[in-house]
């Protein structure tokens, strides 16, 4: 019980499951939230597997709560559940927008809010963003929104509990190789055209991006609260 625990929301797949499999390999304790039964039943043994909606209330404040009384701690906790769909602003529906603006900021804000009930000094949260919180683009509109939001939640959290020693940051990449960008990923032509948008000519791989996080997590975040550190290939600048 003396091991350092972690919580990864979205850790069943994609970037989520490299970081949560990256922290195990670690020796943390690694507890994942995730909405997909299927993902979680495929999951390492030894993670701790939490099944939930991140934007229920009721049900994440059951599930912090019983992550505490298990394991006594909460060291770091990354926002990484997210989703996204592609569509044009006439055939985008309310209903939708508020579905993925539900799940990505408020769950967001839910799940931090729980985390940080039972953080103490020097405890670390880490939102997972994307350069296009502050690049705009064609037809992902409540997923970019939804982003720019969490930034500014992000530097707000940071500024209340920064008097209790604990950092909240944010991590912004560009492509990557994931399910949720299988609107381009799986066509050969759609990633040509994707990485002549990327100076360096950089797809990510979920493998690099958990990286990336624990890297800021290690070095970076015990010196800095409410940043965003952008590692895109310099996607952001053309």
């Amino acid at each position: 019980m003396n091991k350092k625990l972690i919580v990864v929301t979205g850790g069943a797949k994609g970037i989520g499951k490299e970081i949560a499999k990256l922290y195990l390999k670690n020796d943390y304790n690694v507890c994942i939230i995730d909405y997909d039964k299927e993902a979680i039943l495929k999951t390492d043994k030894l993670i701790d597997c939490y099944y939930g909606d991140v934007s229920d209330e009721k049900k994440m404040e059951i599930v912090f709560d019983s992550i505490y009384k298990k394991y006594g701690r909460l060291d770091i906790l990354i926002n990484n559940a997210g989703r996204q769909n592609v569509s044009s602003l006439d055939e985008l529906s309310a209903a939708n927008f508020k579905e993925i603006v539900n799940n990505n900021l408020n769950g967001v804000f839910i799940c931090s809010k729980f985390a940080l009930k039972y953080m103490k000094e020097k405890g670390k949260i880490l939102n997972i963003l994307s350069v296009h919180h502050f690049k705009p683009r064609l037809n992902k509109y409540h997923y970019d929104a939804s982003k720019a939001a969490i930034n500014m939640l992000t530097k707000e959290m940071a500024l209340e509990v920064a008097s209790k020693g604990i950092t909240i940051n944010s991590l912004s990449f560009g492509a990557v190789y994931t399910d949720m960008n299988s609107d381009w990923s799986g066509d050969s032509k759609e990633v040509l055209k994707t990485i002549s948008k990327v100076p360096l000519r950089i797809i990510f791989e979920s493998e690099q991006i958990a990286l990336f996080a624990k890297n800021i997590l290690d070095y970076f975040a015990d010196y800095t609260t409410g940043s965003d550190f952008v590692i895109d290939g310099g996607r952001s600048l053309v």
